[in-house]
Formats: structure tokens, C-alpha cells, sequence
């Protein structure tokens, strides 16, 4: 499956909205809903794993830290201005999926948020957008690591997309990603299981929305529940409204002040939920955060 089921909200993340949290979430600070549960193109390509290829940045004869070599904090997102991109393991009608979405420069038209609360975020783009036209690295190298095993994908020749089905056993990958001379490790992480209960309603209409509430059954798991609402796709653009919480809060809620200026042409455009564990590392290119998750489409069933 070259173009997976969320290839159009990934891409506008990353392009437009960028699947970021506010400034007290950024990285360099943990979140309990990130950790670790459980132990990492030619996506056929699988070797025994090399000792050391996942280990922490490695060390000069002087004890300095190799500067090219970076390790992702689990639970930290990426700061808005400074996201670069996103490496996503996902589950898709029961297989699992690597994909790579990290970029050569970061977006310039993507700055602070206008509107937040404890749940949501909100981003206008600016009166005077910057034009982006994002490439990807042709180097890019995905390596993940599970059981002894590794698999490796690399960068598409003409896009520069990564893009295949992990044919590693479990459930549970560390890994490393490398291009432009900078490599980006992360210890196992567990892909999160799908959410139960899952339910929604909005209140008002698609045209006039005047808030949102998802609720689900608190899962016995260190995980977050994240969305990205993006403006009609008639108007496009950088606007867009991020929402996550801990899994464990069992409901999310979207204010119509974040929802009401998406809601233009057509009306509102939900995408959809993810049950989701993050990592991020900062690098001297920009961050890179690290995305396993779990994702439901479109709007859930009403209560």
C-alpha cells in the first residue's frame, strides 16, 4: 500500500499543520502518555541486527558526544516553527506500516498557535502566506530493529518518499533514521492497540459548528489520543486545529472558537482519531518526531 489510508492528513501535518503541541509540551520534556510499554524503500529487506546500531549517540576518544548522532526523548513532541517532519509506524486493516514525512527545511509559514486551551491548539495561517515547497531528503534511511532483526527502507529515487509494510515479528520496534549526515535513534516502542468505545458528536451543524467531544474507554496504557482538524480543503492553507490528551482522560474536547474558522465552503472536514505514542529529537536540521499509532477515520459513531 504505497499511499496509506492517512497519506492526506500526514502530508498536510507536516506541509500545513505540522502535529505539534504547545510550548510547554515541546521537546526536552517528557509526557507519562509517551513512555515505552514492551520492547524497533525495500521493505523486504531484513538482516540480523547489528550490535550497537540502536545504542545512544557514541563517544569520541576525548568523551564528547558525536554531534551527528541524536536520540529521540520518548514522549517529547516537536515545537510548531521547528517541526522537520515525522517517522510513523502505523497499523492499517491489520498490518503495519513504516513511513517517513521529514522534509529538507522546515515550513516558514507555520509560527505560533492564536488559540489553545488544555485539548486543542488553533494555527492561522498568515494574511501573507510564505510559499513552501517542501522536498525530501534522497538519502532518507529508515532501519527498525525488533527480535534480533532489523529491516531497512530506503528513500523512493524520483520523491524521496519512504513507504512500505514492516515484516518484522511484534508489535515493539526501536530504530534509526539517517539523512543529510544526521542520525535520529529511538528505543522500542509499542504501537498502541485500537481504542474501545470510541464515540463522537458535534454540536451545531458541519456549516456552524459549536464544539466537538470525543469520548472512548480509558485503555490500560501510556498513550495519547491526538487529531488534526484542517480547514476545508476547498480553502487549503497553513489553518488548522491539533488537539491530544492522555488516553487515560477517556474524552477530548474541540471548542467551537477552533473549529468555527475551519468551517468555511463545504463546512467542516474531521479526519479522523489516532491512539498514539510519540518521540521527538531536536537536530541542528530541525525536529523530528517520532509517531506509532493506531487510527481510526472520519468522524466516530455517535453516543
Amino acid at each position: 500500500m504505497k499511499f496509506m489510508i492517512n497519506f492526506r492528513i500526514t502530508c498536510l501535518c507536516l506541509l500545513a499543520c505540522g502535529a505539534c503541541t504547545e510550548d510547554s509540551n515541546d521537546i526536552g520534556e517528557k509526557r507519562d502518555a509517551g513512555a515505552v510499554s514492551d520492547a524497533a524503500t525495500d521493505s523486504s529487506k531484513i538482516s540480523d541486527a547489528q550490535s550497537g546500531d540502536s545504542s545512544p549517540p557514541k563517544q569520541d576518544a576525548s568523551g564528547d558526544t558525536d554531534a551527528s548522532q541524536y536520540t529521540a526523548v520518548v514522549g517529547a513532541r516537536c515545537a510548531l516553527p521547528n517541526r522537520l517532519g515525522a517517522i510513523e509506524v502505523q497499523t492499517v486493516q491489520g498490518k503495519l506500516y513504516a513511513s517517513s514525512s521529514v522534509f529538507t527545511e522546515k515550513n516558514p509559514g507555520l509560527g505560533s498557535w492564536k488559540v489553545q486551551d488544555s485539548d486543542c491548539r488553533f494555527h492561522q495561517q498568515s494574511p501573507q502566506p510564505t510559499p513552501f515547497m517542501p522536498k525530501r531528503p534522497k538519502d532518507a534511511k529508515l532501519v527498525l530493529v525488533a527480535n534480533g532483526q532489523e529491516q531497512t527502507f530506503l528513500a523512493g529515487s524520483e520523491r524521496g518518499e519512504i513507504d512500505g509494510e514492516i515484516i518484522l515479528p511484534g508489535q515493539a520496534f526501536s530504530g534509526r533514521f539517517s539523512w543529510s549526515g544526521v542520525t535520529v535513534s529511538f528505543p522500542a516502542i509499542t504501537v498502541p492497540a485500537e481504542l474501545v468505545g470510541l464515540k463522537g458528536k458535534l454540536k451545531g451543524s458541519s456549516e456552524s459548528p459549536e464544539q466537538l467531544d470525543i469520548t472512548w474507554d480509558k485503555p490500560n496504557a501510556n498513550s495519547q489520543v491526538h487529531t488534526i482538524v484542517p480547514i476545508n480543503h476547498h480553502a487549503g492553507g497553513d489553518t488548522f486545529t491539533e488537539c491530544d490528551v492522555p488516553s487515560s482522560k477517556g474524552n477530548l474536547k474541540v471548542a467551537g472558537a477552533m473549529l468555527k474558522p475551519l468551517a468555511v465552503i463545504t463546512g467542516l472536514e474531521f479526519q479522523g482519531i489516532n491512539h498514539v505514542r510519540f518521540a521527538a529529537a531536536e537536530t541542528p536540521l530541525g525536529c523530528i518526531e517520532i509517531q506509532f499509532f493506531t487510527r481510526f477515520i472520519g468522524m466516530p459513531p455517535a453516543p
